[in-house]
């Protein structure tokens, strides 16, 4: 298991339950790991950007794959979460209102769709989902990879006993979300 720290990228291994420092770097947020690189994002708040960071665990090098003011326009967009697969990188930038991809080495950054408040997202082999957050509901989307066009899967009311969907995961058979507000994973069926 790998994930960001306030201070850097740890890894955990539950075998011998030890804590390992992977990388130091600033402020790690969201992050996913996709063959041997770890991909990241990091919010620098003193200079209000946003980046986009590999590291490739066999060789040691760090790179910056893109930078980009947060909420700056939506030429500029960078991704507030991502998710890896398939050779690509899927991310979404509640700043821009907009789901984009680019290649694994931070090239062909392509605006897939705009999408009203999102927050987190998973890529699978066919659909991208994500969450968004209009203040007073949170919905589950879901988006065709091949496609413009985007489902609610279902909404919750926010800041109520329905809870919100803060992070969002996706395996062969269900949907998982974390809801902070009541401290619970959930799930439910694909459909």
């Amino acid at each position: 298991t790998t994930w960001g720290g306030s201070d850097g990228l740890y890894s955990y291994d539950i075998n011998s339950d030890t804590k390992n420092l992977v990388l130091s770097t600033y402020k790690p947020e969201r992050i996913d790991v996709y063959e041997n690189n770890i991909y990241w994002t990091s919010v620098d708040t003193s200079y209000g950007a946003t980046f986009l960071n590999k590291y490739n665990i066999t060789n040691g090098t760090l790179s910056i794959l893109d930078e980009g003011r947060s909420y700056a326009n939506s030429d500029n967009y960078t991704p507030d979460d991502i998710s890896v697969y398939g050779g690509k990188i899927y991310g979404v930038d509640a700043g821009s209102v907009s789901l984009f991809e680019y290649g694994l080495d931070g090239s062909e950054k392509t605006l897939l769709q705009s999408a009203s408040s999102p927050y987190s997202l998973f890529a699978t082999s066919n659909y991208i989902y994500w969450s968004r957050n209009n203040g007073s509901e949170t919905f589950l989307m879901r988006a065709g990879l091949d496609s413009n066009n985007s489902e609610q899967l279902f909404s919750r009311n926010s800041g109520h006993n329905e809870g919100n969907i803060n992070d969002v995961y996706v395996t062969s058979e269900y949907i998982y979300w974390t809801d902070g507000y009541n401290n619970k994973i959930m799930k439910c069926d694909l459909d």
